[in-house]
């Protein structure tokens, strides 16, 4: 069973990028910044640092000096992944939880050197 911190973490940071009321990228920060302090407040390692790892990689979009620097590209992939994390029935699963995370990283690396957003 997966913590419900965790789940609390990406169902809430879902729930604000899809309301759009903030920019993408800063819910992108701190929902990576809430995972990496319940990794080091926790024995929530396995999908919990996948997910920190994503978020993050998320934000790079618009700020690694290598990349797009496009708030637009973060925004768009930000909602996919919202989306796509509340569509999940048996969230609370980790090994459901590992799956999510490990298809989205793939899908953020084709994104980030194709720009097209995965469906």
């Amino acid at each position: 069973m997966a913590s419900e911190a965790f789940v609390k973490i990406m169902d809430d940071g879902a729930a604000r990028i899809l309301s759009r009321a903030e920019r993408a990228y800063d819910v992108d920060l701190e929902i990576a910044s809430q995972l990496s302090n319940l990794i080091s407040t926790s024995d929530e390692v396995s999908s919990t640092g996948g997910a920190y790892v994503l978020w993050a990689e998320i934000t790079d979009l618009v700020d690694d000096p290598m990349g797009p620097n496009s708030d637009e590209m973060c925004a768009a992939f930000s909602v996919v992944l919202a989306r796509a994390w509340q569509q999940l029935s048996d969230r609370h699963d980790e090994r459901v939880q590992t799956k999510f995370v490990r298809r989205w990283a793939k899908s953020l690396k084709r994104y980030w050197r194709k720009g097209k957003l995965p469906v």
